[in-house]
């Protein structure tokens, strides 16, 4: 993405700062809370209508990914990779960093991958 999209980084910084004070303030310990924290965050943003209504979709399909896949959906990554893609500097991490969000995002699904050798 060489595209910036401000009002999708502005939802991921937000929803990143909260888990970053929630974890200072002791509230959530686990990658589970984590899931829970911003599935409520999500919820009360929507609720008020803290963001514009152009990220309502993705608001929702957060909200989903995080209720129906607990702790795979790993909202915390699916938020930094968000707020990266969306600023425009995706492209300028190096390829070990999109490799390694390629395996995670593959580890996730609950794909299991090895890597063989020539033999």
């Amino acid at each position: 993405m060489d595209i910036s999209n401000p009002n999708a980084e502005h939802l991921a910084w937000c929803g990143l700062i909260a888990l970053n004070m929630a974890r200072k303030a002791g509230t959530v310990n686990s990658p589970a809370q984590e899931n829970l924290f911003l599935c409520r965050w999500l919820a009360t943003a929507e609720k008020k209508r803290l963001f514009k209504r152009e990220l309502a979709d993705d608001i929702r399909w957060l909200q989903k990914e995080g209720r129906e896949k607990g702790m795979r959906a790993d909202l915390p990554g699916k938020m930094e990779y968000l707020w990266r893609a969306s600023k425009g500097d995706l492209l300028e991490q190096n390829d070990l960093f999109r490799l390694q969000h390629i395996m995670h995002a593959i580890k996730m699904t609950g794909i299991n991958y090895a890597v063989l050798s020539e033999n």
